[in-house]
């Protein structure tokens, strides 16, 4: 089912996405899209990431950092997204995450349009009846496309990124900090 998911979007015309997962094995359609897209150009937004963050599990140290469906459709519009995959259902770990039952509210909007769902096939039996819904924003705007601004959560600190074609390429803000800035502030107390 990633493997399907990440190549249907690989053949619109975009080069961003917004991809939510379930919380079981989250990381496969970005495998799949790295797998698949060998020009580099896509990026995917984690909502795990954007709308929320937390440091290893959704049920310990969860930060959410959108709390209206406006917040998170101003967020969408900032970034320019349009195309949007989204695990269902959740998994017990975030089933009680706002953000994520906000995020699924605004898809099922007039704003949006489910334009295709692919099962997931897995063989263990509590992973039956997961699939994957794409959707699309009726009437995106252009958003920021040339930087995003992006929080480190573990880290406390963000980063500005210019979105370019250029493989592993960023700038960190001015007010940035660093590990070893972390570790010398430490060994100075």
């Amino acid at each position: 089912g990633h493997k399907n998911a990440a190549a249907f979007i690989l053949n619109e015309p975009v080069n961003k996405v917004f991809y939510q997962g379930s919380g079981i094995g989250q990381a496969n359609f970005i495998y799949q899209i790295r797998q698949l897209d060998k020009s580099r150009r896509m990026i995917v937004y984690r909502g795990s990431k954007i709308l929320v963050s937390y440091a290893m599990y959704a049920t310990q140290s969860l930060v959410e950092h959108v709390h209206t469906k406006k917040d998170i459709a101003n967020l969408f519009d900032d970034y320019g997204l349009e195309y949007f995959v989204i695990e269902e259902p959740i998994d017990w770990r975030h089933k009680d995450v706002k953000a994520f039952k906000l995020l699924r509210e605004l898809l099922n909007s007039d704003e949006y349009t489910l334009i295709k769902q692919i099962p997931i096939i897995k063989a263990r039996t509590w992973a039956k009846g997961q699939y994957i819904s794409i959707y699309k924003m009726n009437n995106p705007s252009s958003g920021n496309k040339d930087i995003i601004h992006m929080r480190l959560p573990i880290i406390g600190t963000e980063i500005t990124v210019p979105l370019k074609q250029i493989s592993n390429f960023y700038t960190p803000s001015k007010d940035s900090i660093t590990i070893m800035d972390l570790i010398k502030k430490k060994l100075e107390k």
